[in-house]
Parts: structure tokens; C-alpha cells; sequence
């Protein structure tokens, strides 16, 4: 499916329920359109809640800062809020930390920062459904670890949206191209 505003906005039909949404803002391509895509779509008064982004520093190198600074930068051109969560403790190990062990940390994050009027807005897309179903699939997962990424799902008092699920990487950078981004 090719990504679009309306596309995007039909996705969304499940978060307008939200008072807030918050957006995982990681500064790739990928969080950049979503977090751009919802603000157009707040302008334009299809989303009435309340937006607002959320970057986490892994704080295990020096690129963790300047994408730091870069998501502030973006954030304060797009007068929104945002919410900075540095994780502490990585830099002191040297052996142990793999994408599994941040992901979790992220999303233990993610969790203290939702309330049950949020719903925090994810950028997986459908290439990285593809990628996490191989990995499973390498892994030797079992029939829940194969369903793949879910759509929705609930986290703490919250709810986790991934409405660019139905949208593959290259669609979402021919729109990260027409927009300027």
C-alpha cells in the first residue's frame, strides 16, 4: 500500500480514541514521517487529541546525544513537546547489550510515560513485520511469536498503535522525499 495522508489517516481510525497521542520519535525517517503525518493530520482537524513525542537515549555512544539534539531541533520547528528519556547504565557495560535488552528498556519507558488517555504512536512498517518474522522464525518461535507485530496492543494503562504497519520502508521514503524531509 502506497503511504499517503488519507492512508495514514485511516490507519489512525483506532487511536482518535486517545485524548493524548504520543509519538515514538526516534528521528529515522520512519518516526519523522509518522510524527509529520499526525501533525498534518491534527492541522487539518482529523485528529482532535493531543500530540506530543517521546525520544529515548540508549546513552551508549556519542550518536545517542546528537540524535538527541536532532529530535529536539525537529520538535521545537514543529512547536510540540517532547519528551526526552535517557536510559543510564549501558555505557558502564562492556559485554550484554543487544537490540533485545533496549527494546525492552524502551518499552518499560514507554510504559511509565502512558496513562489511560494516551496511546503511544510506533513507526514499525511492514518491512520491519517482515523482519521481525524471520528473526522468529530463525529463533525457532512457537505460533504467537509468528503472528508478527500487532497493529495494536496494550502496554500499561495505555495502548501501543503501529499504524504504519501496511506500509513498506520505500513508500514511506518517497513520502519522507515529497514532503522535504
Amino acid at each position: 500500500m502506497k503511504f499517503s495522508l488519507d492512508a495514514l489517516n485511516k490507519s489512525l481510525t483506532n487511536a482518535r480514541k486517545c485524548k493524548n497521542l504520543i509519538v515514538g520519535f526516534s528521528g529515522g525517517v520512519d518516526s519523522r514521517v509518522l510524527l509529520h503525518g499526525v501533525l498534518l493530520l491534527s492541522q487539518k482537524g482529523s485528529l482532535k487529541s493531543h500530540i506530543k513525542a517521546i525520544h529515548i537515549n540508549h546513552g551508549i555512544n556519542q550518536s545517542c546525544n546528537e540524535w538527541e539534539l536532532f529530535c529536539a531541533r525537529i520538535c521545537s520547528d514543529y512547536k510540540i513537546n517532547l519528551e526526552i528519556k535517557i536510559l543510564t547504565g549501558f555505557h558502564k557495560l562492556s559485554e550484554g547489550i543487544n537490540e533485545e535488552l533496549l527494546r525492552k528498556e524502551r518499552y518499560r519507558v514507554f510504559n511509565s510515560s502512558l496513562d489511560s488517555d494516551s496511546g503511544l504512536l510506533l513507526a514499525h512498517h511492514k518491512d520491519d513485520q517482515l523482519e521481525t518474522l524471520l528473526l522468529r522464525l530463525n529463533r525457532g518461535a512457537g505460533v504467537r511469536g509468528l503472528a508478527g507485530i500487532p497493529e495494536s496492543r496494550p502496554l500499561g494503562k495505555g495502548i501501543i498503535y503501529r499504524p504504519l504497519l501496511k506500509f513498506d520502508r520505500q513508500s514511506i521514503e518517497d513520502f519522507a522525499k515529497s514532503e522535504g524531509l
